[in-house]
C-alpha cells in the first residue's frame, strides 16, 4: 500500500507536466556551472545535465553517486538557478525562461 501511494502520487505529477513533456525543446539550452560535488560520473560523463522546453519547463538530473550543487543559466542572460542535488536526484522547475 505505501509504495503504491508513492507510485499513485509520481503519476500525477507527471501527468500535470503532460503538455509541458510533449513541447519543443528550447532553441537555447542552458549551460551548467558545479558549484560543490563532481563535475563527472563514474563513467567519465557530466553529473549534472539539464534540458529546458520552449514552455520553460527546466528538467536537471544529477547522474553521481554523491550530492552536487549546480547553477543553471541561459546564455546571454542575466537569469540564474541554483540546484542542490541528490545522488541520481531529478530537479523539475516550471517557468525558467
Amino acid at each position: 500500500p505505501e509504495h503504491w501511494a508513492t507510485f499513485s502520487k509520481v503519476i500525477r505529477e507527471i501527468s500535470a507536466l503532460e503538455k509541458d513533456l510533449a513541447a519543443r525543446d528550447a532553441e537555447v539550452q542552458p549551460k551548467v556551472e558545479i558549484v560543490s560535488g563532481p563535475k563527472k560520473n563514474i563513467r567519465g560523463t557530466a553529473s549534472v545535465n539539464v534540458l529546458l522546453k520552449e514552455t520553460g519547463l527546466l528538467m536537471a538530473l544529477n547522474s553521481s553517486t554523491n550530492h552536487v550543487v549546480a547553477e543553471v543559466k541561459l546564455p546571454g542572460c542575466c537569469k540564474v538557478k541554483t540546484l542542490t542535488l541528490e545522488p541520481f536526484g531529478v530537479a523539475v522547475e516550471k517557468n525558467f525562461k
